[in-house]
């Protein structure tokens, strides 16, 4: 029997609307609203959460970050976003 998986947090974004065809600052606006309701995660954990692939989150937190919107920890290598 497999224990089940927690569920991620509710997120106030809807994933359906971040497709592909969504703009970088529809995606950094729904990033900034994730990160400051979950702060401390991953980019991993981001996209798990937001429903969008990890790689579609690079510009958007780099964008973040450079407007010092969010800021980034690292330890042992990994990262991990919070509001500024």
């Amino acid at each position: 029997m497999k224990i089940a998986e927690q569920a991620a947090p509710a997120s106030p974004v809807n994933p359906a609307s971040l497709s592909s065809g969504s703009s970088g600052d529809e995606i950094a606006e729904a990033l900034l609203a994730h990160v400051e309701i979950e702060p401390g995660q991953g980019i991993d954990d981001l996209a798990l959460a937001m429903g969008t692939p990890a790689a579609e989150l690079q510009e958007p937190l780099k964008k973040l970050l450079a407007e010092n919107k969010i800021t980034e920890e690292l330890r042992q290598g990994q990262a991990s976003y919070y509001p500024a």
